[in-house]
């Protein structure tokens, strides 16, 4: 399952290289497809996707730009 990663980021930090070299996010392969996905300009909220993220505090402890991770259940028609 994807895990979609909440972030904070000032706007000219909204990059996926920039995020990439967050400490939080080492060792992740992002999804360069999904690139980094505006949530709220208005907060800062931006969102990325990985396919496995089990340490969530952890990582949180390394960039506070972490804020949360969430199951991104791919969800079809039947």
């Amino acid at each position: 399952m994807a895990v979609m990663i909440k972030l904070r980021l000032s706007p000219q930090k909204a990059t996926l290289a920039a995020v990439q070299e967050l400490p939080g996010l080492k060792g992740l392969v992002l999804d360069p497809r999904f690139g980094v996905v505006c949530l709220n300009p208005n907060e800062s909220l931006y969102a990325v996707r990985t396919d496995v993220m089990n340490d969530l505090e952890e990582r949180r402890t390394l960039s506070p730009e972490v804020l949360e991770a969430y199951g991104d259940i791919r969800i079809s028609t039947t």
